[in-house]
């Protein structure tokens, strides 16, 4: 056996454990759980294989909205997910009461980012992802 130096771009927090970079995608993987992070304008966006997680990370996003004084008038979620979310779309292409439309990702920024939330001053006039229990 020859002794080897190994050279590897893993990562270790102390919160999380160790992170890998996936090298074409400069995306950073935990090794943990197999859950995979990219960065687009200095924030990272988790990449979402569950719907729940995705549903989850869309609702916190509303409710900040909401507390903030904005009413979500659309969302717009990369179109990657739209096989994910299939199950929660009722015949409007709506999710949580709200109108939502798919990016194809031709943008470089739609092949990082999930979702993005039109918005306009005023509180909505329904709280459906409150109580959505889909």
């Amino acid at each position: 056996m020859i002794p080897a130096l190994i050279l590897t771009d893993a990562y270790i927090c102390s919160r999380h454990g160790a992170f890998e970079v996936e090298h074409n995608s400069q995306a950073l993987i935990h090794l943990q759980s197999g859950r995979c992070w990219q960065r687009w304008e200095n924030k990272w966006y988790r990449r979402h294989s569950h719907r729940e997680s995705l549903r989850a990370e869309i609702q916190d996003a509303l409710d900040q909205m909401y507390r903030q004084g904005w009413q979500v008038t659309k969302i717009t979620v990369a179109g990657r997910y739209q096989q994910l979310l299939a199950p929660y779309l009722d015949d409007h292409a709506q999710l949580f009461g709200i109108s939502l439309e798919f990016n194809p990702e031709s943008e470089p920024h739609w092949q990082v980012i999930n979702f993005d939330l039109s918005k306009q001053p005023g509180i909505p006039a329904a709280y459906l992802w409150i109580s959505h229990t889909n």
